[in-house]
């Protein structure tokens, strides 16, 4: 599985590589182990926030639903309204 680095931080655990955000985690040649990536993804870090956050492969998506069609909503027209002349103060009572 692939991480990407969320926040700029310094791998103590790798010779102190560097890491920016939106870099790839872990670099080519390093392999962590599962508690350093789980260190890393959670708040159980020096800095108490998670640097890293995972992201799935185009192989690993799970192909998802597709929203289904709808028939077109008809637009009704509403009758219209009769339509009245104004009434003059005379004919009030």
């Amino acid at each position: 599985m692939r991480y990407l680095a969320i926040k700029s931080f310094t791998d103590a655990q790798d010779n102190g590589y560097k890491y920016h955000v939106g870099d790839t985690y872990p670099h080519d040649g390093y392999t962590p182990t599962a508690e350093r990536i789980e260190e890393l993804a959670t708040d159980k870090n020096r800095r108490r926030c998670p640097m890293i956050e995972a992201v799935k492969d185009e192989a690993e998506k799970v192909e998802t639903p597709k929203a289904e069609k709808k028939a077109p909503v008809k637009k009704v027209d509403k009758p219209k309204k009769a339509t009245t002349k104004p009434r003059k103060k005379t004919d009030v009572k």
